[in-house]
């Protein structure tokens, strides 16, 4: 059985997250979850400027993966909008393209642009 297009995606990200320290889980909701929670959901630890004091802490990451050409649902634009709200990071990460930037953009603590690629 074949990986699809987002499958690979999906398990770089994994390997990235890993390798910046992250904690996180991909969750299933086999119609008994909510709609449109992203597919990785991950604590990463970041520091914070000397002007905040210059501790480590964790920033709640929410990431929604499709392959090359794909959308988010209505139900998943909602959800990634909910974790912004909440001063957590959301990112979109469309095709391959977008790895790299992700794992640059998760050291970078985490500033991305408007929920594009980091």
């Amino acid at each position: 059985m074949g990986t699809t297009p987002e499958g690979k995606i999906k398990e770089q990200i994994g390997k990235a997250l890993t390798l910046l320290g992250a904690w996180f889980f991909k969750p299933v909701s086999k119609g008994y979850g909510r709609s449109g929670i992203p597919d990785f959901i991950a604590c990463v630890p970041v520091t914070i400027t000397r002007d905040m004091v210059g501790q480590r802490v964790g920033l709640f990451v929410g990431i929604e993966t499709k392959a090359e050409g794909g959308t988010p649902t209505a139900w998943q634009d909602k959800e990634l909008a909910a974790i912004e709200s909440a001063y957590g990071l959301s990112i979109l990460a469309v095709g391959p393209k977008h790895l790299d930037a992700l794992a640059s953009g998760l050291r970078r603590h985490g500033r991305c642009e408007e929920r594009g690629p980091c």
